[in-house]
């Protein structure tokens, strides 16, 4: 669907303009232009104006040229899940939605204590063979900027995003300024 069928669609659907718009009763999140091969090939519906208003679709393609527009969601389920004390407000008969959102904190409090306790004892293993972990003194993104130093110096690869996370989260490493550079030093009593 092009951005102007999709338009007179959400005009005709609310000419007002004053409606809240959802994708699987997911809030938008983001909009962004991207190419069409970008995080898998755009799908597109075939139509055929003849067999409307009923189902019109007659075949599919999947195209790699071009550009597509991706509207991106965040749903409530997510956050909760990654963000156990993230704050939701409910209406006040909307019990099913807070149990069901209680529930996923539980599972997110969980796997993310697992995932925790995975990265660390990965790191702690590198920091016994003599890694360290160093990024730039005035570093500003550390999922980006942080790398793994072996015993001899060498910067040999950057870290993943979990292991940033959970490095720094933790509570068991301090950074250290050292020259040009902060490293991650154990910090366990």
């Amino acid at each position: 669907m092009l951005t102007k069928e999709f338009i007179k669609l959400l005009q005709e659907a609310d000419p007002e303009g004053n409606t809240h718009c959802c994708v699987g009763n997911e809030d938008i999140f983001d909009v962004e232009v991207l190419p069409s091969y970008y995080d898998g090939s755009r799908e597109e519906l075939i139509r055929d104006e003849k067999k409307e208003p009923f189902y019109d679709v007659v075949g599919a393609k999947v195209i790699r040229n071009g550009y597509k527009i991706k509207i991106s969601t965040l749903s409530i389920e997510g956050l909760v899940f990654d963000e156990p004390d993230f704050s939701v407000e409910y209406d006040e008969e909307d019990k099913h939605h807070k149990k069901r959102m209680d529930e996923y904190r539980e599972k997110g409090r969980k796997f993310n204590q697992r995932q925790l306790n995975s990265y660390v004892i990965e790191i702690l293993k590198k920091y016994k063979e003599g890694f360290r972990v160093v990024e730039p003194k005035k570093c500003t993104a550390h999922y980006f900027e942080q790398k793994w130093r072996n015993k001899k110096g060498k910067i040999i690869k950057g870290l993943c995003q979990g292991e940033t996370q959970y490095l720094m989260e933790s509570g068991f490493f301090k950074p250290v300024e050292k020259d040009d550079m902060t490293v991650w030093e154990l910090d366990v009593i």
